[in-house]
């Protein structure tokens, strides 16, 4: 949690997408990813995202991208032409600051 909030403090982009990895990872390792979901995550990745994980402790089909604005739209189409819905979400508001 200590490294994840680092990441964002410093605005560190790729240190914040590895630790998604790492996240995806320790979830994949307990069975909770999928196929599908893995296959997203390794296509974000091959395609310039910061990083990749599955959402919450999986399952749900939901995989969630860091991805530099520069690349978004060739993204979001690549994706849905592979027949996946593709959502963009820039928070507006701070959220939780400290625990």
């Amino acid at each position: 949690v200590s490294k994840t909030n680092n990441a964002l403090e410093l605005g560190n982009a790729n240190q914040l997408g590895e630790l998604m990895l790492v996240n995806h990872g320790l979830l994949w390792s307990m069975g909770a990813s999928s196929i599908i979901c893995d296959t997203v995550v390794h296509d974000l990745l091959s395609s310039g995202a910061y990083g990749a994980k599955i959402s919450g402790a999986g399952r749900g089909g939901v995989v969630i991208g860091l991805i530099p604005r520069s690349i978004v739209e060739s993204l979001r189409v690549g994706l849905q032409r592979k027949g996946y819905e593709f959502y963009i979400v820039e928070p507006d508001y701070t959220g939780v600051v400290s625990a």
